[in-house]
């Protein structure tokens, strides 16, 4: 399996969170330990990225945290197919 940097990990989970997703959930579609799931949700919302929904489990992106989904995803598209393999020797 290939290793995630911390970039695509958090970023996954920033992802995840755009209709709103619970700890469980992430922690289950991320495929990553419990305690680092719990890490990079802190992380996030310590960013002001996420917040946890009042009344609810859910977490959802703050309105920084979705302009930056939306950044990530422009980019995404931008970068799509431009990429090549790298050489090798």
């Amino acid at each position: 399996m290939e290793s995630r940097s911390r970039f695509d990990v958090v970023t996954e989970i920033l992802l995840a969170t755009k209709d709103g997703a619970s700890k469980a959930r992430i922690t289950r579609d991320s495929s990553l330990a419990p305690s680092l799931v719990e890490q990079c949700l802190l992380f996030l919302r310590l960013s002001d990225l996420i917040k946890k929904e009042e009344g609810s489990e859910l977490f959802r992106p703050t309105e920084k945290g979705s302009n930056l989904i939306s950044d990530y995803e422009r980019i995404d598209r931008t970068m799509e197919g431009r990429l090549v393999q790298p050489l090798t020797s």
